[in-house]
Order: structure tokens, then C-alpha cells, then sequence
């Protein structure tokens, strides 16, 4: 896989959509959308995934010579968007720009209107974000090793935070618990704000967070960064390990970004979506864009992230499975 690493707005754009897909393109056929192509993006304005949709969206445009609109459909654990795009015609007119919460939430709500694999089309990856693993700097943990010890000393008794159940954040500790044979208590908060706040304070002891999010926090010294949930040490922190290096297998645990349409598209329509939108976003323009909003940049081919989103959903459903989480 080739990897490039590290509301509603309206984005601007001119004519020429059918000499970019070509005269018979069915993105062409559908007049009840006045010729727009709508990102649906599940998350609020200032999210990766929003991000992604707006740095995109510019470029895409303008190759598309189309209007793009980005839509942020908010609630229900990004099901309201996702449930938009499987609904909409398959014409690319339409496209959901998301993260792997989408297939937790695959086995967190198994009587949902929607299969996020069978129901969608894959077209790219389009991002990552890593996550680090912290502790709050009075907690007295200052490497993994202390907080395993400190946990195997009192079950249960040490706690870890969230932005919600089922969140990355979430399952990836959870995870992190069956690899190592020690019981948390999770503490649950409604969104990533009152959780990071919740850190801070001292109301909780450790919690994953997004990498680029923490950075600003360990180096003021509020949080201690334990380990990596990545394959290898991030440039930004290098003097912290990784899990894997700490003996902790299998806890590649990044939050990704996934382009897709509604199921059903051309697989000529796939194709040429996703030729353009790999190129934008190898651009150093969008990397720069990306990076500025705690995204790397990533692109594939729609196999590899077909792959990817079944991979995911396995994994966390084991985890879920497991641990006997249940959504709220």
C-alpha cells in the first residue's frame, strides 16, 4: 500500500465536468443535483474528517469543474452521515468522507439500518492520525511498565478516559487490556473536550489520544506520553516507544480516514475518482493542509481500502465481543 505520512460550506469551482469524466459519465445524469457533488462529512467543522473534506474538496473541484459542497451531518455516532451516502444515487455525486469509527460501530449497533461494507463503495484512503498513549502528570505513572504494575496492584482501581463508548479511544484501550491481562475502569465523558479536560484535572490517570492533539500538552508537561500505538516511533516524539518495542504486540492502533460512495457505483466511476482524488492528495499542498489539522496525508488504491475497512471491522469486533461493550 502506497502511504504518504505525515455546518455545511461551500467550496468553489468552475465547468468542465464532462470533458474530466468523460461525455457518457453517469456523475453527468443526475440533474436533481444541479451538478454538485456533495462530501457528507458525520463529524462538526473542524474535525480530520471535515479537514480532509474541504482540502479535498478545492482541488477536486476544480479538476472536476464542478461544484462541491461539504456537508456536515452530525449524530449518532456519524451514522446520520454514513446513512446519507448509502441512500444516495451511486453516481458519485455523493461521497462520505469518514473515519474507522464507522466500523466499530459495525458491531456496536448490529441492527442498523445499514452494513457500512456492503452498502458502501470504497475509493481511498485518505489520511491518518496516530495515537499516544498518556497519563496525567500527578498520577505517579511514568512509562507503561508503571501503569501495569499499578493496575496488577489494585484491579480496577486505575482509570482511563474517553470521549464516549465505542470511540477509538475506547476500544483501543480496551485492547490494550486484553494484551496485557489487567482490568481499568473505564470513564466514559461525551466528547473528546470534557475527556482531555477530565485528564488534565486529574479525574482520570490515562487515555489514547490523537498524537498531534497531545503533542501540545507533553511538551507544557501536563501529560506524560507512555508509548506509540503505532508500528514504529513518530517523528514528533521520537524518544517515545512504541508498544510494539515495549513487548506489546498487535496495537497498531491509528484512527484512518476512508473516501466512499453509496454501493452500486461504476467501477469505471471508482476508478477515475480515485485516480484524481490520489493525486491531490500526494500534493504537497493538501500534505501541508493536512498536516496543519493533525492529519497525514495517505492515499490507496479502492481494494486496499476495502481491505482495510474489513480488517477494522474484524478486529474491533473481536475486541467489543470480548469485552461485552454495548452502546449506550
Amino acid at each position: 500500500m502506497k502511504l504518504t505520512r505525515r455546518g455545511f460550506g461551500r467550496v468553489s469551482i468552475a465547468a468542465g465536468l464532462m470533458s474530466a469524466l468523460g461525455s457518457t459519465s453517469v456523475l453527468a445524469q443526475n440533474s436533481q443535483d444541479n451538478g454538485l457533488v456533495r462530501f457528507i462529512v458525520p463529524y462538526s467543522p473542524g474535525t480530520g474528517s471535515d479537514a480532509i473534506a474541504r482540502s479535498v474538496g478545492i482541488m477536486l473541484g476544480e479538476r472536476l469543474g464542478r461544484p462541491v459542497v461539504v456537508e456536515n451531518r452530525v449524530g449518532a455516532s456519524t451514522r446520520i452521515g454514513t446513512e446519507a451516502v448509502v441512500r444516495a444515487a451511486p453516481n458519485g455525486s455523493t461521497l462520505l468522507i469518514t473515519t474507522n469509527t464507522m466500523v466499530i460501530n459495525r458491531a456496536l449497533y448490529p441492527k442498523s439500518n445499514f452494513d457500512p461494507i456492503k452498502d458502501l463503495t470504497p475509493i481511498t484512503i485518505s489520511g491518518w492520525t496516530q495515537m499516544v498513549l498518556v497519563a496525567n502528570e500527578r498520577a505517579g505513572i511514568k512509562s507503561v511498565d508503571d501503569l501495569l504494575r499499578a493496575a496488577r496492584k489494585a484491579p480496577g482501581k486505575i482509570n482511563y478516559g474517553s470521549p464516549g463508548i465505542g470511540t477509538l479511544h475506547h476500544l483501543a484501550m480496551e485492547l490494550l487490556k486484553i494484551k496485557t491481562d489487567v482490568d481499568l475502569l473505564h470513564v466514559p465523558f461525551n466528547g473528546s473536550g470534557p475527556a482531555v479536560t477530565g485528564l488534565l484535572a486529574g479525574e482520570i490517570s490515562v487515555m489514547f489520544l490523537p498524537l498531534t492533539f497531545a503533542v501540545a500538552q507533553i511538551k507544557s508537561g501536563r501529560i506524560i506520553p507512555l508509548a506509540i500505538g503505532s508500528e514504529k516511533r513518530d517523528a514528533a516524539l521520537p524518544e517515545v516507544p512504541t508498544l510494539r518495542e515495549l513487548g506489546i504486540p498487535d496495537m497498531n492502533v491509528p484512527a484512518w480516514y476512508g473516501i466512499y460512495g453509496p454501493a452500486g457505483m461504476p467501477p469505471g466511476l471508482v476508478d477515475k475518482l480515485n485516480a484524481e482524488l490520489r493525486q491531490i492528495l500526494q500534493s504537497d499542498e493538501t500534505r501541508k493542509r493536512l498536516s496543519h489539522a493533525g492529519v497525514e496525508a495517505a492515499d490507496s488504491t479502492a481494494e486496499e481500502l476495502r481491505q482495510l475497512t474489513i480488517r477494522d471491522a474484524d478486529r474491533w469486533a473481536l475486541v467489543v465481543k470480548a469485552q461485552g461493550i454495548q452502546a449506550e
